[in-house]
């Protein structure tokens, strides 16, 4: 595996692992509980990441079987996925693309780190099968700026966890200040 894709992964994995830690033994109550109606709890958030990596990587399984039509990228590409992981650090907001359904909130901590786990095994077991002549095609549709290579999407899934960790630190900040506080969520 190519070593920027190497250190993107180990990245997004030390990110998730140093959340799971933070929310460690919180109860299941304050990780259920939205800040306000019609907004996501904590829960719903890590199975929004969840759904969003399966989603991605369902979608480059798919287009690797059409792996002789991918483009080379361009600088224009290369452009477009600066600009998006700006904006993913960046206190901006902008609309989610259409179609997100509020995920499930049912789920217990268990089962959605057993899920989140199982996304990432397979997502690694993919970036280690991908082929390097590969490295430089534009393989992954992005609802906002369009084809980025893999390298730059595993950089929008670790930008996108990122933003989300914020988000899950202004939940429990609305809904539980001390237990907010007690995990460093300030």
């Amino acid at each position: 595996m190519d070593q920027r894709l190497v250190a993107q992964f180990v990245l997004i994995e030390k990110n998730k692992a140093d959340l799971l830690d933070q929310l460690e033994s919180i109860d299941l109550e304050i990780l259920q509980k939205a800040e306000n109606p019609g907004k996501w709890s904590v829960i719903q958030v890590m199975n929004h990441l969840i759904l969003s990596e399966s989603a991605s990587l369902r979608y480059l399984r798919k287009k690797i079987g059409g792996k002789d039509s991918l483009k080379e990228a361009l600088w224009i590409d290369l452009l477009k996925a600066l600009l998006l992981n700006s904006y993913l650090r960046s206190p901006f907001k902008f609309k989610a693309p259409g179609g997100l359904t509020a995920p499930d909130n049912g789920d217990d901590v268990k089962r959605v780190v057993e899920s989140w786990d199982t996304v990432r095994k397979d997502f690694k077991a993919f970036l280690e099968e991908y082929p390097t002549e590969l490295y430089n095609k534009v393989i992954y549709k992005h609802p906002v700026v369009g084809r980025i290579r893999l390298i730059d999407t595993i950089s929008f899934l670790n930008g996108h966890q990122s933003r989300h960790i914020r988000q899950i630190g202004r939940i429990l900040r609305k809904v539980n200040p001390e237990v907010a506080k007690a995990r460093n969520f300030d």
